[in-house]
């Protein structure tokens, strides 16, 4: 009686750890969306993973930022089952359902933001400083639950354990892939540079450091993975 009381408590315990772990990880994606949002409508060019289907939304009014985001992560994660093939297991497609939590959170966000449009420089610059920040909070949140992650991450993880190369590295390359991508696309479709900017540069600058700042001091990551790792 008493070993099924304990296996009770356990599963209890069990429980309620996922269900703290996933609420983390939510409120990490809906951070991580606001910071992306505010960045790009402070109108110096989006974060650079976000690039490509900023850049989509804009030459295609009818598909909104939101869901090119969803239609360009669901790439990703096609080409990554793809390119894991035999070895993908059930789990993975937990990243398609953060994709739809994510790019609902940035809709959202999109829409909350609609007022801020500065046409100033200096606040320009002070939005995309204030979306860094939130941004790489955002992430710090939402990476440490180790749960899963959105496509855009899944797919560099992959590449990188394929490549055998180092996971920041990878990063690095993707990102400037994917900017490479939306300014081809943005001279093809519009014959001038839009939705990249100078805020996509700062945001490459700086979002890495914020991201380690909050995982050393922000008490919610240092809970959150500890939580994790129990």
């Amino acid at each position: 009686m008493a070993d099924k009381t304990e296996s009770i408590k356990t599963g209890f315990q069990m429980d309620s750890t996922l269900a703290k772990r996933t609420l983390c990880f939510c409120f990490g994606l809906a951070v991580n969306s606001f910071g992306i949002a505010l960045i790009t409508r402070s109108g110096l060019g989006a974060t650079q993973i976000s690039s490509l289907p900023y850049v989509w939304s804009l030459a295609t009014p009818a598909v909104s930022y939101a869901l090119a985001t969803f239609i360009v992560n669901m790439g990703f994660f096609a080409v990554e089952a793809i390119l894991v093939g035999r070895k993908f297991f059930p789990l993975q497609l937990f990243q398609v359902v953060a994709n739809i939590i994510f790019s609902s959170f940035l809709g959202l966000s999109m829409q909350l933001l609609a007022f801020w449009q500065p046409s100033m420089l200096p606040l320009q610059i002070a939005g995309v400083l204030a979306g860094c920040c939130i941004l790489g909070t955002g992430i710090a949140i939402e990476c440490s639950p180790h749960l899963t992650y959105v496509p855009g991450e899944g797919i560099v993880r992959v590449l990188a354990d394929i490549l055998d190369r180092k996971l920041g590295t990878v990063k690095l390359v993707f990102d400037a892939v994917l900017v490479a991508s939306a300014i081809a696309l943005s001279f093809a479709v519009f014959g001038e540079l839009e939705g990249v900017g100078v805020g996509t540069i700062l945001t490459v600058l700086i979002t890495g450091n914020i991201v380690n700042f909050a995982d050393a001091h922000l008490p919610l990551v240092g809970r959150m993975r500890e939580l994790a790792c129990a």
